[in-house]
């Protein structure tokens, strides 16, 4: 027979639990809220950006077809190059904030994901359904799904390669305006110096992203349980993509 403390007790518990969840799903829709707005700045952020960019480039490369005003086209093509680092690392700032709230979503949401969570299916670049156990994976877990483990380099990091065109139209103009420039007749030697320089940075700055996707990729497989038979259990670093 029961006793009436233990049924106090139980019901003292499921209330408590059902306050806890109450919690969590309250922060969860902030966070979702503060995802949307991250996410919106970011959007709006790099839409200017790219637009400014193109139009320095575009003033930069009128000026630099009249011998009279290279001066001016290369001052103008250096400014779009420091504005397209100071978006860069500005919008960095940004992503920092929208990765921890993404991380806390998904936290929250393997708390909150009720046992007859619908199961949805997971297809490959090459149109393979992937199999997972978080097939059922709330929205913030399907999102980071489909980013980090079914697209592919080129569309998951489209935004970074964006930068990075930009950045070599850019470096092109530099360096073919300070070439005709000529100042003190060492414009080759400028031109193929800075030339180097910015292709090294460039080579420098794919790679590095190359490598940061294929590790958020792997923890990301760790996270969701999505290992193959032919992969190693081993540590992964985590990643902070905040650049």
């Amino acid at each position: 027979m029961e006793q009436p403390g233990e049924s106090t007790s139980q019901k003292d518990r499921d209330a408590s639990s059902m306050e806890s969840k109450d919690i969590l799903l309250e922060e969860w829709k902030q966070c979702r809220a503060s995802i949307r707005e991250f996410d919106s700045t970011l959007t709006h952020q790099r839409s200017y950006s790219v637009l400014v960019t193109i139009a320095l480039l575009a003033i930069g490369g009128f000026f630099a077809t009249n011998p009279l005003d290279r001066v001016q086209g290369l001052v103008v093509e250096s400014l779009a190059l420091a504005f397209l680092f100071a978006e860069y690392y500005l919008a960095g700032h940004y992503r920092g904030y929208l990765h921890v709230t993404v991380e806390r979503a998904k936290a929250l949401e393997t708390k909150l994901k009720p046992d007859e969570s619908p199961e949805i299916p997971f297809f490959d670049e090459n149109g393979n359904v992937m199999t997972s156990e978080y097939g059922d994976a709330m929205i913030s877990n399907v999102i980071a799904i489909q980013r980090e483990l079914v697209y592919h380099f080129l569309v998951a990091e489209a935004h970074k390669l964006l930068y990075l065109l930009l950045y070599s139209v850019d470096g092109v103009l530099i360096v073919s305006t300070l070439f005709f420039l000529d100042p003190f007749g060492l414009g080759p030697i400028l031109a193929l110096g800075l030339g180097m320089m910015l292709f090294t940075t460039g080579l420098y700055f794919l790679l590095t992203t190359r490598v940061k996707w294929k590790k958020r990729r792997l923890q990301e497989k760790r996270i969701q349980g999505l290992y193959s038979k032919k992969e190693p259990d081993s540590q992964i670093t985590p990643v902070r993509d905040s650049q």
